[in-house]
């Protein structure tokens, strides 16, 4: 556990009426810049934690980069929350479409899914298709939860995990997107290949996740909690299989029937 995630404050706590003052723990948020070829991308709030991994699953959910051989270098400048990049290509294509969707967000206008749906329609069906054993992935879930150590003190954060026959590897973070980024970031820079994991969330499965697994090469989606209908409607078109409510040994399949064994 990275104790840099916590943070211990002096809280008010009311119960029945009456006033008890005590410490408690918070989640920690700080911002971290990204810089690509000397241009500024965006400034994401995030845990502090895992900025490299954070960073580079970001540039390839973004379509920016494929692998990490598209980094010519890069610099890391944790206590100052900025990380530079400098790529072989310039991507001016996914940089403008980036940008105007996110205008477009910050901005209440209603074109922003207009971006995000052609960027999906770029993309190809996962050509793998592995068959998903559902009671090990739910036992496998579990097992992620269990080890959230962030999540049970503040209550604050999201959890993602990796999961192949066993739990790869986990991250906590405040945002639910980040979390899955230090997934992607993490397999890419140890070379996991993922064309047989599952991508485990304790959030909703929305569309941008299955956008982010897309380009990874993530063939499965399983959560605790529900998909959205353009999440569904991607998946499928995708090749992606997702399941949500996996809870006490149930779940609710979206797509991909013919790959699950019950």
């Amino acid at each position: 556990m990275s104790e840099k995630m916590l943070k211990k404050i002096t809280v008010a706590k009311s119960a029945k009426g009456k006033r008890e003052d005590s410490a408690d723990l918070v989640a920690v948020e700080r911002p971290l810049t990204l810089f690509v070829n000397d241009f500024e991308l965006v400034t994401m709030i995030c845990s502090p934690d895992a900025y490299l991994e954070l960073a580079v699953g970001f540039l390839i959910s973004e379509g920016m980069i494929g692998s990490f051989s598209d980094i010519q270098n890069y610099i890391c400048q944790e206590e100052e929350g900025l990380i530079r990049f400098a790529l072989k290509m310039e991507p001016e294509k996914r940089k403008e479409s980036f940008l105007r969707r996110n205008l477009a967000s910050c901005c209440g206008r209603g074109s922003a899914n207009f971006y995000f749906i052609n960027d999906a329609r770029e993309m190809k069906p996962l050509e793998n298709s592995p068959e998903v054993v559902l009671l090990k992935q739910i036992e496998l879930l579990h097992e992620m939860e269990e080890a959230a150590e962030i999540f049970r003190k503040t209550g604050g954060v999201h959890n993602a995990a990796l999961a192949g026959d066993s739990l790869i590897v986990r991250f906590e973070d405040i945002g639910r997107h980040n979390a899955v980024d230090k997934i992607i970031g993490y397999s890419c820079l140890h070379r996991i290949s993922l064309q047989d994991k599952s991508l485990l969330l304790s959030g909703r499965i929305s569309s941008e996740m299955v956008i982010k697994a897309a380009r990874a090469g993530i063939p499965a989606i399983i959560s605790r909690a529900a998909a959205t209908d353009l999440a569904i409607t991607m998946a499928e078109e995708l090749n992606i299989l997702l399941a949500g409510f996996v809870r006490e040994g149930k779940a609710t399949i979206y797509t991909q029937f013919s790959r699950v064994i019950m």
